[in-house]
């Protein structure tokens, strides 16, 4: 089985200055603000060219409901598949640390210091096990290829979760925006024996 992990095309957010310095209060506003982010022109276009790469490689299509996922998924789905829009392949938010509310930093620092706070606590486990039930998901459609339409930060704990287990390769990887990373699941029994097998080798 092969899951086609796709990025959305370029949106307006990508477009702002992220190494400007900025306070901790105008990066929270931000990070929410950015959910209402849509496709700019080239995005669009993006989506379009990597249409043509994914031509029938695919039976079905899982996208996050976020609107610069949704029309991603719309203009690649040129054989007009099945989507289904699943609220835990949505951009992961995770406000950075208010220890530092007092400081400025630009938001590729801000985000730096979002994935470290993530991975020191309690929201990793829960990350994880949205990650797991993910996958659980797209192996039991039965389907043995799928595509899956998603933000930077869900499709990086997508692969990073492969580290862990035994099921799951990474053949590609390639997370800009409209870039398609393959992750291939290398159980060989019939996914619907397969519901108590769990994605990680604990």
């Amino acid at each position: 089985m092969k899951i086609y992990i796709l990025r959305h095309g370029e949106a307006e957010h990508l477009l702002e200055d992220w190494k400007k310095k900025i306070s901790y209060d105008l990066f929270v506003e931000n990070i929410y603000r950015w959910n209402n982010s849509q496709l700019t022109d080239y995005g669009k276009e993006q989506c379009r060219k990597v249409a043509k790469e994914l031509e029938g490689k695919y039976n079905v299509i899982f996208s996050s409901p976020i609107d610069r996922t949704k029309e991603t998924a719309i203009l690649v789905n040129t054989y007009k598949r099945p989507i289904f829009y699943e609220d835990t392949l949505k951009e992961i938010v995770i406000e950075p640390p208010k220890i530092l509310k007092r400081f400025k930093f630009s938001s590729n620092q801000w985000i730096a210091f979002c994935f470290f706070k993530t991975l020191f606590s309690k929201i990793s486990i829960r990350l994880f096990n949205e990650v797991k039930e993910l996958y659980s998901l797209f192996y039991l459609t039965g389907e043995n290829e799928i595509l899956v339409v998603s933000h930077s930060a869900r499709i990086h704990a997508l692969l990073l979760f492969t580290l862990f287990s035994k099921f799951l390769k990474v053949r590609k990887r390639n997370t800009k925006p409209s870039g398609v990373s393959i992750v291939e699941v290398i159980i060989k029994a019939a996914p619907i024996k397969q519901k108590g097998t769990a994605f990680t080798d604990a």
